[in-house]
């Protein structure tokens, strides 16, 4: 189990500090980030699945603010669906069919990129290597997306995985596609907006980064002691636009 107490290392809201290679003076470190919750608000998608495969399934959809909270806040889907009046032996339907809708472009043109972080990606004119690190099933339907919401050209890589490729912890998967990429790093940062983020950028020894506006609630992200917290898309795109001042 991982320590809560007092003695873990603070958490500090974004301060600007940039951690280079030392492998290469001149080079910047890369910047690995999560695509769901920290630079997509993804929200809206999520609920648009949820409440059809509920409304398949004979319930009745939570409201998408109260959906979002538990989702949030880590709720399990027996709970969830449990009130949303779908018994608990729908549970597996319901994630075999969330499964297949979530990736589709019918469910992700509900997705958006976050203003402030977007208008820093495309305006910087020498942006630090920045790296996506993303579980998803399908490669094309997310080249897709990141093609029709304007951000294929902004990053050096885009990697992803699914997360049931026979990993131990959904981190493993993040932590062995990083490595089979990079091999092992130095030192970067890893931003993200779960638990699963943080694990992986803690097991590749990097600093890590995290965002309390996406899929996870700042009390749960504290508990994974990350080095620095954006609590806003505005805080985490200052802190984007001060990586590329150093480089």
């Amino acid at each position: 189990m991982r320590s809560t107490t007092s003695a873990s290392r603070p958490i500090r809201t974004y301060v600007p500090i940039y951690l280079r290679s030392v492998r290469d003076d001149q080079a910047p470190a890369v910047i690995f980030f999560d695509l769901d919750g920290p630079i997509l608000d993804v929200s809206r998608k999520y609920y648009r699945v949820y409440s059809t495969v509920v409304r398949e399934l004979n319930g009745i959809p939570l409201t998408q603010d109260c959906y979002w909270q538990r989702k949030r806040e880590r709720d399990q889907d027996t709970a969830i669906l449990r009130d949303s009046q779908v018994p608990e032996s729908k549970l597996q339907e319901f994630r075999d069919r969330r499964r297949a809708l979530i990736e589709t472009a019918d469910y992700w043109q509900y997705d958006t990129a976050w203003p402030e972080v977007q208008a820093v990606l495309t305006g910087l004119p020498q942006p630090p290597p920045i790296v996506v690190v993303t579980l998803r099933n399908q490669p094309h339907a997310l080249h897709a997306e990141l093609r029709a919401l304007g951000l294929d050209r902004l990053f050096a890589k885009v990697l992803s995985v699914s997360g049931d490729a026979g990993h131990g912890d959904r981190h493993e998967a993040k932590v062995a596609l990083v490595r089979d990429q990079f091999g092992r790093l130095r030192d970067g940062w890893f931003v993200g907006d779960t638990e699963t983020d943080l694990r992986a950028g803690e097991a590749l020894g990097l600093a890590r980064l995290a965002v309390t506006f996406g899929i996870r609630t700042e009390a749960l992200l504290q508990r994974e002691n990350p080095n620095f917290i954006a609590r806003s898309p505005a805080e985490l795109a200052h802190w984007l636009a001060e990586q590329a001042l150093c480089t």
